[in-house]
């Protein structure tokens, strides 16, 4: 049995929402979660243009760096660095987005 159409894009929009809420997830990861749901691909594609944009991922990565802000150790500071681009990348941060968080940019794109 198909799912209709309809519903599942409001599904797809809401589990969405619903991710850059309460889950610390970046481009790549929201879109493997949502094809593990078994949506179809195109309506997946479509609305991560819509309701997941750079921007977007920008303010999850910046929340998510808030987080690990003193929780992350390592003998120095390019350690600590590292480490954070490792948990941003871990958690599906595309990497413009991940290193203009890090450098505490404003998002101007």
């Amino acid at each position: 049995m198909k799912a209709g159409f309809v519903n599942d894009q409001r599904l797809i929009e809401s589990t969405i929402r619903s991710f850059k809420e309460y889950k610390p997830y970046g481009f790549s990861q929201v879109k493997v979660k949502l094809m593990q749901r078994q949506f179809p691909k195109s309506l997946i594609e479509q609305a991560l243009a819509d309701f997941f944009t750079p921007e977007d991922e920008y303010a999850v990565a910046q929340h998510l760096l808030e987080k690990l802000q003193g929780r992350v150790r390592g003998e120095t500071e390019q350690a600590i660095k590292q480490k954070l681009i490792q948990r941003l990348q871990s958690h599906g941060f595309r990497s413009q987005v991940l290193f203009k968080a890090l450098k505490g940019e404003v998002w101007d794109e």
